[in-house]
């Protein structure tokens, strides 16, 4: 694919294809945004069994720095928190969550869950819920126990498993959910469909992202959910650019654009920043113009200040994630000066907010 007219620098090898989808990545952060959502929408029964209103306590950290080392490095354990029951409210419990996107046959997962249990009922003194959140492709691969006999003695750990391709012949049901995880499946499992295909990768996003803004949701949920899309359905360097040039031309006819992190391969993982072939530094000018852009298109839409004066004050900024972080502070501060007080050296832009 060739790249777009005004991208300033020719694509280096390989970069009509994407990057490996990172489902891993995408889902731990779904957990850590949308938690009780995801719980409502793929484990209802589990859902209905916490006590209403209780607010769940990470007790995740807390677990890897016990010192075990099945519990350090690339096998950790992946989330671990405290709730409470509606029917016993006075006995906390801890809800280990494992996110696996990878098959693996045999008996290895099935042995990880239980040890996990074993370890944080003994470390933690507390009864343990057991849940798999299996997002890999093979429908058939759904284990739910682990057993273990030896000399007449028996041990069996069951836990609760859902499976997310269940939802495929279910998208009806996610297009009308008001649940924002339901647009996140339905992302999901668009990169499965079309993995190994760029163009119709490229138009099932295109087709999420419209998803998301007819969504009704409040404008954080909505930024939330376009970082999560744009994560788990990765494009070429040059689908990235298509695609920022559309949303943007979108976003333009709209009264309250989200105005995500656009640019998905200038993500703060400095995936064009570097490569084995070398700095693409076209293609990141071209991302750090559209961010500083932004910047200043939201400073002016909330609080009425000068865009061309803030596009100046940031046009020094060269770091890609410094300018996401920037532009999510845009939205989230209270008022121009609190947006000062977290600009780099923001003692010396003090004019910048005086004369917006």
């Amino acid at each position: 694919m060739d790249p777009p007219a005004d991208s300033g620098a020719a694509l280096p090898a390989g970069a009509d294809r994407a990057e490996p989808t990172d489902y891993d990545g995408a889902w731990k952060e779904l957990h850590a945004l949308f938690w009780r959502e995801m719980l409502e929408l793929l484990d209802p029964e589990l859902y209905g069994l916490l006590l209403p209103g209780g607010v769940p306590i990470s007790r995740t950290t807390e677990l890897r720095q016990l010192g075990p080392r099945s519990l350090r490095g690339p096998d950790h354990c992946d989330e671990l928190q405290e709730v409470r029951l509606a029917e016993a409210p006075a006995e906390p419990v801890l809800l280990h969550t494992e996110l696996q996107a990878q098959y693996q046959p045999g008996r290895t997962f099935p042995e990880r869950m239980a040890r996990y249990a074993r370890l944080i009922e003994v470390h933690f003194d507390s009864r343990v819920i057991g849940l798999a959140i299996l997002t890999d492709p093979n429908r058939r691969w759904r284990p739910d126990r682990s057993i273990w006999q030896l000399a007449g003695c028996r041990s069996e750990w069951r836990y609760r498993v859902v499976k997310v391709q269940d939802w495929e012949p279910r998208r009806a049901e996610l297009e009308e959910s008001a649940n924002p995880v339901a647009a996140f499946v339905l992302a999901h499992l668009e990169a499965q469909r079309t993995h190994g295909k760029e163009a119709a990768r490229e138009a099932a996003r295109w087709e999420r992202t419209l998803h998301v803004y007819q969504g009704g949701w409040e404008p954080e949920v909505g930024r939330n959910l376009l970082r999560l899309v744009n994560w788990i359905l990765p494009l070429s360097l040059a689908g990235e650019e298509r695609f920022a040039e559309r949303l943007r031309r979108f976003e333009e006819g709209q009264s309250v654009p989200y105005v995500m992190p656009i640019v998905q391969f200038a993500r703060e993982e400095g995936r064009t920043e570097g490569r084995a072939e070398g700095r693409v530094e076209g293609w990141t000018v071209g991302a750090r113009e559209k961010l500083q852009g932004f910047i200043a298109e939201i400073l002016q839409r909330r609080f009425q200040a000068s865009p061309e004066e803030w596009q100046r004050h940031v046009a020094g900024i060269h770091d890609i994630a410094e300018l996401n972080r920037l532009q999510e502070l845009a939205w989230d501060a209270p008022s121009l000066e609190e947006f000062r007080k977290g600009f780099p050296d923001g003692s010396s832009n003090g004019h910048a907010a005086e004369t917006g």
